[in-house]
């Protein structure tokens, strides 16, 4: 049985890359996610967390 479940690639690891760095790495990544919605994220920093939860809020109410 096929299910039609939402996802959402969370790049962890953020706060590790320079910014120019993030650039590619992310053009690399995306790429291969065929329109998969994407959030930076990092913890540590506290980067991408309201993003994560909009985008979170996004996906819930699109599949609603």
């Amino acid at each position: 049985e096929k299910r039609n479940i939402p996802a959402i690639a969370v790049l962890t690891k953020t706060d590790k890359l320079k910014p120019s760095e993030i650039t590619s790495q992310t053009h690399r990544i995306s790429s291969r996610l065929k329109g998969l919605p994407y959030v930076h994220y990092s913890a540590i920093e506290n980067i991408g967390r309201k993003e994560l939860t909009a985008t979170i809020w996004e996906v819930l109410a699109a599949n609603a």
